[in-house]
């Protein structure tokens, strides 16, 4: 996405994606839970949002962790942004 949005949004907007990578940072609200992917130190990151209703997050990863997430891949605002996500794997 940093190279080139538009080529990025054709290849995957829209698309249901794999995403692993280190937990950088978690923010637990009410009725949704986004763990950002990536250095801890960058700018942009990927950020997952998953509802918090889903089962899989009940016991949230740590900071640092490698993890696998499944989503729906939304464009790049601030971060790559991917919604409707599962936890797939925790390492």
């Amino acid at each position: 996405y940093k190279l080139n949005e538009e080529d990025a949004n054709k290849k995957y907007l829209g698309k249901t994606i794999l995403i692993t990578g280190q937990i950088a940072e978690i923010i637990n609200k009410d009725t949704f839970v986004n763990i950002f992917l990536g250095d801890i130190n960058a700018i942009n990151k990927v950020s997952c949002v998953m509802d918090i209703k889903n089962k899989k997050i009940k016991d949230l990863p740590k900071l640092g962790q490698e993890i696998t997430i499944k989503g729906v891949c939304t464009g790049f605002l601030a971060d790559v942004e991917f919604n409707r996500c599962v936890i797939v794997k925790n390492k």
